[in-house]
């Protein structure tokens, strides 16, 4: 295997193909960040089902997280640096109404990586940045924007500091962690539709002024978005 994969009452044909997401995925994420290639082998724990992740997290002495916590990426401090981690689960082939088939997964596993190669080449970054751009290159809302953009029209502009650390996506609350992901989402395709990538990459590696233009970005961000809705739903209506 390529990367340091620990497993735990879990298919050996899974493994092998987490090892193959993973390794497939590493080089077209580093290119999208502009950042050299290096070799480095992704550390990921694997459980059976959603409840073992859960309670595996909870043992190795990281959460809470709520029950229904699927993936995630951890750093934690050591030593000698930082560690990560990738924490998956092993999906059925079909899924349910609940959870995610295989190849759904896929995607999650493909998140969190970003994740972890963000971490990696950037250090600790505010929850909205990361988890926007990770849900931006992910592909979750390309096939639903409209629906999203309808969502939108009806947000209050919360204060910023509830989309920092891990506010929202430790939360207990499931509209407190959707709100959460669609709001660092519209920022982040604001930040590059507005104001290009390479300002966002270039952002990244200034966390000062990452704070400095978080909370007017997600008003601009959330404005964008209403008129870009109207002027669409106004197009529509004259086709009609």
């Amino acid at each position: 295997m390529k990367n340091n994969i620990i497993a735990i009452d879990v298919s050996k044909e899974y493994i092998l193909h987490v090892d193959k997401v993973l390794e497939r995925s590493k080089l077209e994420i580093i290119e999208w960040f502009q950042q050299p290639y290096q070799e480095f082998k992704v550390k990921a724990f694997i459980y059976k089902d959603i409840p073992s992740l859960v309670e595996g997290l909870h043992r190795r002495g990281f959460g809470p997280y709520p029950e229904y916590m699927n993936a995630c990426m951890i750093d934690e401090d050591i030593q000698n640096g930082i560690e990560r981690s990738i924490n998956l689960y092993e999906p059925s082939i079909k899924g349910s109404e609940t959870e995610y088939s295989r190849k759904e997964y896929n995607n999650v596993i493909f998140h969190e990586l970003i994740h972890y190669i963000t971490d990696m080449y950037y250090g600790k970054l505010p929850e909205w940045l990361t988890e926007g751009i990770a849900k931006y290159l992910d592909g979750t809302y390309k096939e639903d924007l409209t629906n999203l953009m309808s969502i939108i029209k009806t947000y209050e502009i919360p204060d910023i500091s509830t989309m920092q650390g891990d506010s929202f996506v430790l939360s207990t609350n499931e509209k407190t962690i959707y709100d959460g992901y669609d709001l660092s989402y519209i920022m982040i395709r604001y930040i590059i539709e507005v104001y290009g990538k390479d300002y966002l990459l270039t952002l990244m590696q200034n966390k000062e002024q990452i704070d400095k233009i978080a909370q007017s970005t997600l008003i601009e961000a959330i404005e964008y978005f209403k008129t870009l809705y109207l002027k669409e739903n106004t197009i529509k209506n004259q086709k009609i």
